[in-house]
């Protein structure tokens, strides 16, 4: 049997891993939102983008928690077990495959005539692209950086003074 005080010892750290998993990924979804994708284009975007990420520490809090598994007292053995089996369970089925689900069928249903079952703000009508135009944005890298005109002698201009730094002592 198991020690009546595991599951007392690991519901909060199962619920505060949970946690860090999902408000990484809302809070990715609610940044697609803002850039005026729809709630199911947004969940289907950020779940792209983060789910090699989640995966990875997933794998790693795992690993950590398996350390455990191998220890001689069986508090710990079934501490890590519990803790093994919530993490993959989380990284692998919760995050990835439900979230993005639930957050696509409570953004089909309507609260009156602009508010739905997600939280995000109502307001966002005005130019929110439709899913068609995700399809072709899903394999474009989001955060490339155009590289400064170089200067005369091949390197960045130096930057104007007071903008990056105080250009006299305080």
């Amino acid at each position: 049997g198991m020690v009546w005080y595991v599951p007392i010892m690991t519901f909060p750290m199962i619920c505060g891993l949970a946690l860090d998993y999902g408000i990484f990924s809302l809070t990715r979804t609610s940044e697609y939102r803002k850039k005026g994708f729809t709630d199911e284009a947004a969940a289907i975007k950020s779940n792209y983008r983060i789910n090699k990420t989640i995966a990875a520490a997933g794998v790693i809090m795992f690993a950590a928690f398996s350390g455990l598994i191998i220890s001689g007292e069986d508090v710990l053995n079934e501490v890590g077990f519990c803790l093994c089996i919530s993490v993959l369970l989380d990284t692998f089925v919760v995050v990835p495959l439900l979230l993005p689900a639930l957050m696509s069928l409570t953004s089909r249903i309507k609260i009156g005539e602009t508010n739905t079952l997600t939280w995000w703000p109502a307001k966002l009508d005005e130019g929110v692209r439709e899913e068609d135009d995700m399809t072709e944005d899903c394999f474009t890298d989001d955060f490339h950086v155009e590289s400064p005109p170089l200067g005369p002698q091949g390197h960045p201009p130096s930057p104007p003074p007071g903008l990056y730094y105080q250009t006299s002592p305080p």
